[in-house]
């Protein structure tokens, strides 16, 4: 009898620790988001606006629980509100300076800065070309 007690009182102290470890917890710095949930704010260089836009519809139909509230601003700016931390991406078209860069490596993670296109002029020369020949060309912009 004695034995009996034992095993269902171990048990239900096993099974009530099981329990507890299961609920959700809060990061330590506060933040909620995530890279499929939660509300994410970035900074964007003005001059982006058209492709950040087609960007955050793509990437919201794909997380409907994701809310994405671009800033966009001028360079000096956004690189004002991610070394303030108000933000945690920046979209710019040049890279950090050294200073920019050992500010940010002194505040908290390495950033990582790599380039997401190249843009350039693409010069086609006229060619005649005879009707029974097909020609097919393709162009992907990042």
């Amino acid at each position: 009898m004695k034995r009996s007690t034992f095993y269902i009182f171990v048990g239900l102290i096993l099974s009530l620790g099981v329990f507890s470890s299961c609920g959700k917890r809060k990061a330590k710095d506060g933040r909620t988001d995530t890279p499929t949930s939660g509300t994410i704010k970035f900074a964007s260089d003005e001059s982006f606006s058209p492709i950040i836009e087609e960007e955050i519809q793509t990437y919201q139909y794909r997380f409907p629980h994701t809310h994405l509230l671009p800033i966009y601003t001028d360079d000096n700016t956004g690189m004002q509100l991610l070394l303030d931390q108000k933000v945690n991406l920046f979209f710019t078209s040049h890279a950090l300076k050294k200073g920019e860069d050992a500010l940010l490596r002194g505040k908290g993670p390495i950033p990582a800065v790599f380039p997401i296109a190249y843009d350039g002029i693409a010069s086609l020369p006229i060619v005649r070309i005879p009707i029974h020949v097909s020609l097919s060309m393709t162009l992907s912009v990042c």
